[in-house]
């Protein structure tokens, strides 16, 4: 009744949660900076040729750099510490799942193997510009750049598909996780 007693809260969030909530939200923030800034760098560099001349390279060099500074690493870096902060507390199930093997696995080939990629296309463009202006390996370098792009999002997306469906894999989880008291031993 209205008016009697203290207000139950029904529906709301129970306290005792910690900072996994925070830690979550903190993740899909970085992760939407990271394929946000991807995806808007895609867009706005397809649409800048580079063979027209040196202004508009640099004007895409200038570009790319603000994009990868500014967005896209610290979105990668903050998605990954905050991951690793919420595998921290449960780790020892985690690391029996197949969908968090697999995570693992092309985490730990395709983030190095990405970065190497576009750091070397993007510092090879910076030294063209600054060696004198070449059309077709501006050209060449750009069309690369925009393919790493592209592949950091396929990446992306693999990494929040397996994040967000968390896929079985053919693993049963029943008998993955079960109990010694559910396998007929005694305890």
């Amino acid at each position: 009744m209205p008016g009697s007693g203290a207000h139950v809260n029904q529906f709301g969030r129970r306290g005792g949660r910690g900072s996994r909530p925070y830690l979550l939200m903190l993740k899909i923030v970085c992760v939407g900076l990271f394929l946000g800034g991807l995806a808007s760098f895609l867009v706005l560099a397809a649409g800048r040729p580079v063979e027209a001349g040196s202004e508009q390279a640099e004007a895409f060099a200038a570009l790319a750099h603000r994009m990868y500074a500014r967005l896209i690493v610290p979105g990668v870096i903050g998605a990954e510490l905050a991951g690793l902060l919420l595998t921290v507390s449960i780790w020892r199930v985690m690391i029996h799942m197949r969908w968090f093997q697999l995570k693992m696995l092309i985490l730990l080939i395709g983030c190095p193997g990405l970065h190497v990629f576009m750091v070397t296309r993007l510092t090879a463009f910076d030294k063209m510009l600054q060696g004198g202006f070449d059309g077709t390996v501006a050209v060449n370098l750009h069309t690369q750049i925009l393919a790493g792009t592209a592949a950091a999002i396929v990446y992306a997306l693999l990494m929040i598909w397996l994040g967000r469906i968390k896929p079985r894999l053919g693993q049963d989880y029943g008998r993955t996780f079960a109990r010694a008291s559910d396998s007929g031993e005694k305890s």
